[in-house]
């Protein structure tokens, strides 16, 4: 729907989406999250515990250092990728690697045929992610999924 909702993991475990207001348990966005951004296990139970205790949150925190491969995490929450792009401004971004998460549906970029690349900070997506991404969002300025920079074809592939 293009809507965006925020999802806070502590404490509390809450969402702030309608369905979530709702009903008051684990929605679409908390499992998303939990499961395919984190890379907690869908039996863990986590995936359904309103409430986390701290050493749970601890280790949420390292599953997501761990999958940003961020470094100095607690003062740029930023990827990587981001801060780079934002000191290379102006020039030319170099293609990333291929098998890292679409910035869309965080599943491995594979393979170059079918894949985008930003121009502007080198980022790949899948075709049908970035077709997904522009429909939802103003067909006037589309807008990187993972920089948000103006939307440049990388025509050099």
């Amino acid at each position: 729907t293009g809507s965006v909702y925020d999802v806070r993991l502590g404490a509390r475990v809450e969402c702030s989406c309608p369905d979530f207001a709702k009903s008051k348990s684990a929605c679409k966005h908390i499992i998303f999250v939990l499961v395919r951004v984190l890379e907690v296990p869908r039996d863990d139970p986590r995936v359904w515990q309103r409430a986390l205790l701290p050493r749970e949150v601890r280790d949420l925190r390292e599953r997501l250092q761990t999958r940003c491969d961020c470094q100095g995490f607690a003062e740029v929450l930023a990827q990587e990728s981001v801060v780079s792009a934002f000191e290379a401004m102006g020039q030319p971004a170099v293609r990333q690697a291929l098998g890292r998460p679409c910035p869309v549906c965080l599943d491995a970029v594979a393979a170059r045929p079918g894949a985008a690349c930003c121009a502007a900070c080198g980022a790949n997506m899948h075709d049908e992610c970035l077709a997904q991404h522009r429909a939802a969002g103003e067909a006037s300025a589309p807008r990187c999924p993972a920089c948000r920079a103006p939307w440049l074809d990388d025509e050099a592939g």
